[in-house]
């Protein structure tokens, strides 16, 4: 795996996320996938998908300041987002760090982990 291939791979995670490509997220994450949500919350596959079917919508998701780094067989990368998301009616502005795990498995390279920290706002 190198940088390019895993950039690659946050891009598609990320445009998958902000357009609610469930069938796209099902590809890129491993069946053993799982994460923490921005609230907390243990994901497993499943849930992390479901999350993305509809209870929200995205006005804009961006991705910044990425740190890969390889070991054997795998790869982290720390990461910020920056989005605008509509709940309810309702928009909030928000930005957050997250750390994924990228994983080779044969063929494929696959989300193994995810977890989300919302950045505090300054005061």
């Amino acid at each position: 795996m190198t940088d390019d291939e895993i950039k690659l791979l946050e891009t598609q995670l990320t445009d998958a996320e902000r357009n609610m490509d469930v069938a796209t997220l099902h590809h890129l994450l491993s069946d053993r996938f799982t994460g923490v949500s921005m609230k907390g919350h243990s994901l497993d596959k499943a849930s992390f998908i479901e999350a993305f079917s509809g209870s929200f919508k995205f006005e804009a998701l961006e991705i910044e300041d990425l740190n890969i780094t390889h070991f054997n067989g795998f790869s982290t990368v720390v990461g910020r987002s920056v989005f605008e998301v509509e709940i309810g009616g309702n928009r909030i502005q928000a930005s957050a760090r997250y750390v994924d795990v990228w994983v080779q498995t044969g063929e494929a390279v696959k989300l193994v982990s995810s977890s989300v920290t919302p950045e505090k706002k300054e005061r």
